[in-house]
């Protein structure tokens, strides 16, 4: 198997996940809608504040492994610390936010 097969099966495993992870949020979406209680109001706002820090961040993957292994976004840690790690704190800190804001 070629290192080129294997680095575009990961990157079309990546779009597929943006792809899935996008249908998610459209479907809920409409579920948003119908549920017209309140309690549903903050949850929803977490799940797409989330939503959206994890869809930026597959991105990032994405882009990263089609740019190759020698183009500054891969190798630089930088990179990874801002759109990896940092997108996946935000979206935990916005589930556990809303968590502590429900808590009774």
């Amino acid at each position: 198997m070629s290192s080129d097969f294997a680095t575009n099966f990961l990157i079309g495993g990546l779009l597929i996940q943006v792809a899935s992870f996008s249908v998610f949020v459209l479907l809920a979406a409409p579920f948003h809608r119908r549920a017209h209680a309140n309690q549903w109001k903050w949850p929803m706002l977490a799940l797409y504040v989330s939503s959206l820090y994890i869809l930026a961040r597959s991105m990032y993957r994405a882009i990263e492994f089609s740019q190759g292994n020698i183009e500054p976004i891969a190798t630089r840690e930088s990179f990874m610390y801002a759109f990896d790690f940092v997108f996946m704190q935000f979206a935990s800190r916005t589930l556990d936010l809303l968590r502590r804001c429900t808590m009774e």
